[in-house]
């Protein structure tokens, strides 16, 4: 079949339609529309044809609000959380109400635990050092009273009384409180008076405990062995007493001259 065209001839291709409807309104760049949801027109609804185009448009630029996917260029509203055509989340949006990534629940960025720590201790030197000897103190106070204080012939444990551990619980809980304060540079002279007489109790209690230690020993023949839980008590009780030697050298040392 011969072609309708002459020899050398091509076919002309047909103009693309003016997109603006004839209208004249600014047009949109020539084969697109804005997207449904454009921060420029209502959710779900285009222009008509022939409308004015956005002010950012009709500039070249993007609308007020409207964001950039990192991936594939597309445009997106100001509080897009995901690229509508490729899925990747935008930088620093939210969804759903949670936080990004990288944001605590108040909109702070999630902090290293250990720069947590240095902004809970606040003093430096000795001081610190008193703080978390106290403070350890008493933690290994509260752990002895979990542990075995003596076993006989190494079959049967056996644990302090309930007045005992009442008692250490309560100068454990004491030194902790006392510690912390001493890491948050709290301590006043009350507190220090305070930390004295505890310091003068665990020093007495180590004496007693290691006396009665020697005697249950002697006396059972061996029988009778000290367990984890005596050594962690005595461990607690010299940590409290440097602990506050510690505490008034520094404070000591502060003083101005």
């Amino acid at each position: 079949m011969s072609s309708p065209y002459g020899s050398g001839e091509m076919p002309s291709v047909p103009e693309r339609p003016d997109m603006t409807g004839g209208g004249d309104g600014a047009a949109w760049p020539s084969g697109t529309l804005p997207a449904a949801g454009d921060a420029a027109w209502p959710s779900g609804t285009l222009p008509a044809a022939g409308g004015a185009a956005p002010p950012a448009a009709a500039g070249g630029g993007f609308a007020a609000g409207s964001a950039q996917c990192s991936r594939c260029r597309a445009r997106l509203p100001g509080d897009a959380a995901f690229c509508r055509e490729c899925g990747h989340p935008v930088a620093g949006a939210s969804s759903a109400g949670f936080p990004a990534a990288g944001a605590a629940p108040g909109g702070q960025p999630w902090r290293p635990a250990a720069q947590q720590l240095s902004q809970f201790v606040v003093v430096t030197g000795l001081s610190r050092v008193a703080g978390w000897l106290v403070l350890g103190g008493g933690a290994a106070l509260v752990l002895s009273t979990l542990l075995p204080w003596f076993s006989v012939l190494g079959l049967v444990s056996g644990h302090l009384s309930v007045q005992y551990v009442l008692a250490f619980l309560a100068v454990g809980v004491l030194l902790g409180y006392f510690g912390i304060r001493t890491l948050r540079d709290q301590v006043t002279h009350a507190v220090m008076i305070t930390l004295w007489v505890l310091a003068g109790i665990a020093a007495f209690a180590t004496l007693i405990l290691f006396a009665t230690g020697q005697y249950v020993g002697n006396a059972s023949y061996g029988a009778v062995s000290l367990s984890s839980g005596f050594y962690i008590g005595i461990l607690g009780f010299l940590a409290a007493v440097a602990g506050t030697i510690v505490l008034q050298a520094a404070r000591k040392s502060s003083r101005p001259s």
